[in-house]
């Protein structure tokens, strides 16, 4: 029920999907499920999966696609001419699902992706759409997420016509480009049955109405859930379950009451790897999906063709997101490695995007019990011969679990930004440190220090204790300073790389601002303070500056020597300006809360 992985479209570039067929490779009807933009699509993933799959238990066919430039499909996001790329790929979708001949064909849209499936629709209708929260117009859109990105993150307007979104910028071209999409403009009908969800707290919107009149049967509905969904973390909940049923029934009666065979010749399941880009000197550089381990753990590898360095890169997902990273970096960062003779491996952690589960392991949790299982089992999937030959990149959650992999497996290389660290040392056994021993507080007087330190109050006083302080407290084992993680990993001969915003690296240095200094000087750990790095990585600049970091420090250090740092088609280091997509955000305000949670949910 996880769907089968599809690459298809135009050969030169490839649009990646995920096809859900019935068993029997028969269907009631095909959906194409059309995702939102930015930073809404990365919500919405584990939701349209879901949905996916209990469609296809009612004998419906589902595709699940990204569009050209974005998620894992072939492009860069700062390409010319996004809209038409996107029009073009959600038209390659429809065609797609109609070659294989189902009944019945419906798309589902959901805010920009309603907008894109509806203008589609008015070139051919469609037997069924759903309109799920629409953008009636791409200027709508921008000017939402516009407001949304100065509240949550800051920063100024340009004033070049570009627009600043949370962890994306539209350049002058595309936002002009989007501001031009209407679907009040288009005329004619959609699909002989439309179903429409609204948001109960947004007003009203008469001239939508007016336009679907003569789109096709309209019947209305609410979309409950669509603030948590969009807002908080993409989270199911009880008001989105209803909404989920709600479309379940209402496609499963537009749907043939007797199934048809599915023809998935055109799709191709049985190709799993694809040309995504060039090298300078024409050489392709080719993804393949894989599929392993005892969780069923999904990934994408990035290859150059041609010999590869021994070592592998592996970069996991942060919170709920999918594998390509925050800002899609995992996705740029894999293409312009492979031009340096470097083989990526962006993966799903158990629970999480694509991934499967353990029996019993429920999906969508952030710090899964099984991830440090799922890390080895990466690592043996990515290097069997020696699976310490691995550089594990993460964000975030992401980082954390880097960390607790790195220190298991004795990492060749560990490479974390705004990394969550908990209060309780990482469970590591494997490797010994030659530090020496620290005095220790007893256990119950450690549990004291440690509760009286999660209450407001003391949280605040201790805040603002000096250096020496923090020092003391870390000798007596009240506190675990991060930098005893680090300090292992490179006694264990991992090479370290960490970036952090400035928040962060207060957190990290105190009370080991010397230990830190001492491990810098070894050459073996690399401490990168960018004091206004937002912890989501949802500034404006901020994915280009920490890409700049780790794409030249891991090719320096892992790469093949004899390699050309050449550019890759569509796939180079950006400039200032360049857009940037975003990860799931986390406030710092958030991270000691969260490491509460880490610890509890970790050792459960």
């Amino acid at each position: 029920m996880t769907g089968t992985p599809i690459w298809f479209g135009p050969s030169d570039r490839p649009l990646f999907g995920m096809l859900h067929v019935p068993e029997g490779n028969t269907a009631r009807a095909g959906v194409v499920l059309c995702s939102p933009l930015g930073r809404e699509d990365l919500y919405v993933h584990s939701t349209y999966r879901a949905l996916a799959e209990r469609l296809e238990q009612h004998g419906i066919a589902v595709l699940r696609f990204d569009y050209d430039g974005t998620g894992d499909s072939a492009g860069a996001q700062h390409d010319p001419a996004r809209v038409a790329a996107w029009a073009a790929s959600t038209r390659a979708a429809f065609d797609l699902m109609r070659f294989a001949g189902p009944p019945v064909v419906a798309a589902v849209g959901m805010r920009m992706g309603a907008t894109l499936a509806a203008l589609e629709a008015t070139r051919r209708p469609l037997d069924a759409l759903v309109l799920w929260d629409p953008c009636r117009s791409g200027r709508t859109f921008l000017r939402e997420q516009r407001a949304l990105h100065a509240l949550s993150v800051g920063g100024l307007d340009l004033g070049d016509g570009s627009v600043q979104t949370p962890g994306f910028r539209y350049d002058a071209e595309t936002a002009a480009e989007l501001a031009a999409l209407d679907i009040t403009r288009t005329e004619g009908p959609m699909a002989v049955r439309v179903l429409l969800l609204t948001r109960p707290d947004r007003q009203h919107d008469a001239k939508l109405d007016a336009r679907l009149a003569s789109a096709g049967h309209v019947e209305l509905g609410t979309a409950l859930g669509q603030h948590e969904l969009l807002t908080v973390d993409g989270r199911l909940n009880a008001g989105l379950e209803d909404t989920l049923e709600r479309l379940v029934t209402w496609l499963s009666t537009v749907a043939a009451p007797d199934p048809a065979p599915f023809d998935t010749a055109r799709f191709d399941p049985t190709t799993t790897s694809a040309v995504v880009a060039h090298h300078a000197k024409s050489r392709p550089i080719v993804e393949r999906t894989v599929r392993f381990g005892s969780g069923g753990l999904f990934g994408i590898l990035t290859e150059p063709t041609g010999g590869s360095s021994p070592t592998t890169v592996v970069c996991f997902n942060t919170g709920k997101s999918r594998r390509v990273g925050p800002s899609r970096l995992w996705v740029e960062l894999a293409r312009q490695w492979a031009a340096c003779g470097l083989r990526t491996l962006r993966v799903d952690l158990s629970g999480l995007g694509d991934s499967g589960t353990h029996p019993g392991q429920p999906r969508d949790i952030y710090y899964p019990f099984e991830a440090l299982a799922d890390v080895e089992e990466v690592a043996q999937f990515a290097s069997p011969d020696d699976p310490s030959r691995v550089v594990l990149v993460g964000l975030c959650s992401g980082a954390y679990h880097a960390l607790h992999g790195g220190l298991s497996l004795g990492a060749q290389g560990v490479c974390v930004f705004n990394p969550i660290f908990t209060t309780k040392p990482i469970p590591f056994a494997a490797i010994t440190t030659t530090s020496s021993p620290r005095p220790q507080l007893s256990a119950p007087a450690r549990r004291w220090a440690a509760q009286l330190a999660g209450h407001q109050v003391p949280r605040a006083v201790l805040g603002a204790l000096p250096e020496g302080a923090w020092w003391i407290f870390n000798r007596l084992g009240i506190r675990r300073s991060p930098v005893d993680s680090l300090e292992r990993l490179v006694d264990a001969g991992s090479d370290v790389l960490v970036v952090v915003g400035g928040d962060e690296s207060f957190r990290i240095r105190r009370g080991s601002a010397r230990a830190l200094r001492r491990l810098s000087r070894s050459d073996r750990l690399l401490f990168e303070v960018i004091d206004d790095l937002d912890h989501a990585m949802l500034g404006a600049r901020d994915a280009r500056r920490v890409s700049d970091i780790v794409y030249r420090h891991v090719r320096d250090r892992f790469g093949q020597p004899d390699t050309v740092d050449e550019a890759v088609g569509g796939v180079t280091i950006r400039d200032a300006d360049d857009p940037v997509e975003h990860s799931m955000p986390c406030s710092v305000a958030d991270i000691a809360d969260i490491a509460t949670r880490v610890d509890e949910t970790s050792r459960s």
